[in-house]
């Protein structure tokens, strides 16, 4: 490897190393090692690239799995372009970009090459030196702060003209600083942001000698041409926060699923476990004795020569190539195997096309030599399964992906699903796409999905089979999109809600893969286990209830004071503690409340009635009582109504009126001299008859001029307001 200024050295140790560091902004690259191949300890190659800028945080990262994620994404100071398969370019707020190639051959390795802007000239440290134009003061020791100087005993080297910092290289060391390392969750989950006045970056195509600052984080929005990047942007997966209205928040956060952060955990420590091995062996790092460094130097001169691109510039475009090709002598010499030669080949290419885009000068003095270069720039040459056409693979039919290297017929292989064969909503992950993590993945992928449900016994069945077209991520890593399959069977009230799904992969939608198990389920109150038979069943942990859909932790109070979570009474509904009767609380409390009031007013409401009639009833009795009292009792027949009468018009006479059992008596007295006031009795002129004084409301004079007595039907004084007298 090589710092910024050209000083070359090797580092073939296992380690998770700081490349770079900013001394005055929040950028860091970090490589993580191991060995290339499972022959030895060396060589050593980058299976990890960590890079940070404020409070964004990806990875690349192949070390015992694969993960391809922002594992922090605040302020998106990063931006991350895939331009294949195998090639990533990451482009941070300085104008400093970070190229990674990819190689998938054996286990996966990468090349790594930084290229720095103006606005970190002697701002930086690590392995890639200080970037001050002097490549003897490169080797600057973290913690001390002292230039390391070089041995001149190299004889136990298999290259003993090289350099071998291995003090220098350890002191940039993290594998036993895990408070700094950037995978480690309160590292990543507690990033200070980016801050806004520090925005320099870098246009691209601008002359080397006149590098302008602009003011944006982002050089592609400030620059006053269009940058125009190769590739797909990725982004982070964004938390949409809502207030209590449902409204969306302005402000969004990045968050990292459970399942990612289990699965790069279980990553980190088997890579841990195996670099700690390596150490404590100190094996030691002699080489094999299958191929000499001559043969191998030589071995690589004319492979080399198939290599269009690198051929058609090595005299023109100085890339260092002779330090590539010794490289790949020794990678081969530590491995014995020919393939370093494409990876070498590749890597050359890129450092063409990055001195190309630097570099305007180059394209206007030699532009053919640049179109060749563009022409034949396709990484590994197409795994030689396609044709190569102004820099992009079109593959042989049967092949797939961008280079061409994946056999279509071939199904990929699943290594998880989920979170180890989970997925958890009760813990944040996000169920509607599946993540399936594995190997040789094309875009074009389809995922067949077998969907199992609970029936009423809490047993899965099977519910429905369907194809699906795959939402591609990387090469290593799909997703099945279960969100678009509408679940068919009606849940109960009384069964645990989960989703079984058996997934298996294909990249020409005939041959799959064998189908792997996840399951959906809330793992705050949910598990399942597998019955004598074979069956997946799911059942509540202990000190839950399972209602309406949801996990309730036990004594979790209702929706009122009266009910709560009581599993030892129900699981699946509130049990009415005031009680003790175990029902829906909901429906219950709702009878109640509405038919305790609606009782309460019908009572007074028939007891108003009551009241009511009693009253009106004791009225007509009272008044009824009079009226019969006056007419039908012989003890009041005799009382007297007094009447004025004006004795010029008309004499009077009294006539007593008696009732005996068959009726009214009437007995006429002897006539008497009237006063001008006269009590009389009331009677009708035909005794026979009784009358009722209700039913004569008129008094009549009787037609016998020579009495002038007035013969009258008896009324009643207070139902007649006056007395009516015929004409004389």
């Amino acid at each position: 490897m090589g710092t910024f200024d050209g000083r070359w050295y090797e580092n073939q140790n296992s380690g998770e190393f700081i490349l770079v560091r900013h001394k005055k902004y929040p950028i860091e690259v970090d490589m993580i090692t191991q060995p290339c191949s499972n022959w030895g300890p060396i060589p050593t190659c980058a299976c990890a690239v960590n890079v940070r800028a404020g409070g964004d945080i990806f990875t690349i990262n192949h070390c015992s799995g694969h993960l391809t994620k922002y594992l922090s994404n605040k302020d998106e100071a990063l931006k991350v372009y895939r331009e294949s398969s195998s090639e990533y370019k990451i482009i941070l707020p300085t104008g400093m970009s970070v190229n990674i190639y990819l190689m998938t051959w054996g286990n996966y390795v990468m090349n790594v090459d930084i290229y720095p802007s103006p606005q970190d000239f002697n701002q930086v440290e690590g392995l890639c030196g200080n970037y001050n134009g002097n490549p003897d003061d490169d080797f600057i020791m973290r913690d001390s702060g002292t230039l390391w100087t070089p041995s001149s005993d190299n004889t136990d080297r298999v290259w003993y003209w090289a350099v071998y910092p291995d003090e220098f290289s350890f002191s940039w060391d993290l594998t036993h600083k895990w408070k700094e390392s950037l995978l480690n969750p309160v590292v990543y989950e507690n990033t200070l942001p980016w801050n806004r006045d520090q925005t320099f970056c870098i246009c691209p195509g601008i002359p080397a000698n006149i590098f302008q600052s602009v003011c944006s984080k982002h050089e592609d929005d400030s620059c006053n041409k269009t940058v125009v990047r190769r590739g797909d942007l990725i982004t982070g997966t964004l938390l949409v926060s809502r207030d209590k209205r449902g409204a969306v928040s302005n402000v969004k956060k990045h968050r990292v699923e459970d399942h990612v952060k289990q699965r790069l955990n279980k990553m980190t420590n088997s890579w841990k476990n195996k670099v700690l091995h390596i150490r404590n062996k100190r094996e030691s790092t002699s080489a094999p004795a299958n191929m000499s460094a001559e043969e191998a130097r030589v071995y690589c001169d004319e492979a080399f020569l198939s290599c269009a691109s690198v051929q058609a510039a090595k005299d023109q475009i100085d890339t260092d190539l002779n330090k590539t090709l010794e490289d790949c002598a020794f990678d081969m010499v530590m491995t014995g195997n020919s393939q370093w030669v494409t990876a070498h080949c590749d890597a050359q290419t890129q450092a063409l096309q990055m001195e190309i885009q630097k570099n305007e000068t180059i394209f206007e003095v030699f532009p053919d030599i640049v179109k060749l270069v563009k022409d034949n720039s396709c990484p590994s040459n197409c795994s030689s399964n396609g044709k190569c056409i102004e820099g992009t693979c079109h593959c042989f039919d049967g092949y797939g992906t961008d280079l061409c290297f994946i056999e279509l017929s071939k199904p990929p292989t699943l290594q998880e699903l989920g979170n180890n064969g989970t997925c958890d909503t009760g813990r944040g992950d996000i169920c509607d796409c599946i993540p399936i993590v594995g190997d040789g993945f094309v875009e074009t992928a389809f995922c067949n999905v077998i969907i199992y449900e609970t029936n009423e016994k809490n047993v899965f069945t099977l519910s429905q089979s369907l194809s699906l077209a795959c939402v591609y991520n990387d090469l290593n890593e799909v997703c099945a999109p279960v969100q678009d399959a509408k679940l068919r069977r009606k849940r109960s009230t009384q069964t645990i809600s989960a989703t079984m799904y058996y997934i298996s992969v294909s990249n020409d939608a005939v041959n799959f893969c064998s189908p792997s198990k996840v399951v959906v389920l809330d793992g705050t109150c949910q598990d399942f286990f597998e019955d004598s038979a074979g069956n997946t069943v799911m059942v509540l942990k202990p000190g839950y209830c399972y209602i309406e859909g949801r996990c309730v932790l036990k004594e979790t109070p209702g929706d009122d004071s009266c009910t709560e979570c009581k599993p030892a009474s129900s699981t699946f509904e509130w049990t009415n503690v005031c009680h003790g009767s175990s029902k829906n609380e909901k429906r219950s409390v709702l009878g109640i409340a509405i038919g305790i009031p609606a009782g309460v007013l019908l009572l007074v409401g028939v007891i108003l009635v009551c009241v009511m009639v009693v009253k009106k009833q004791k009225k007509n009795t009272t008044v009824q009582s009079r009226i019969d009292v006056g007419l039908y009792d012989s003890s009041a027949s005799h009382k007297m109504f007094p009447l004025r009468v004006d004795p010029g018009i008309f004499t009077t006479k009294s006539v007593p009126m008696h009732v005996d059992d068959d009726g009214f008596v009437f007995e006429l007295p002897e006539q008497q001299e009237g006063n001008p006031i006269r009590r009389f009795n009331v009677y009708d002129p035909v005794p026979e008859r009784p009358v009722s004084a209700l039913s004569n409301p008129m008094m009549h004079r009787s037609d016998t001029a020579e009495t002038n007595t007035m013969i009258e039907r008896p009324v009643t004084a207070w139902s007649n307001s006056m007395i009516q007298m015929n004409d004389l």
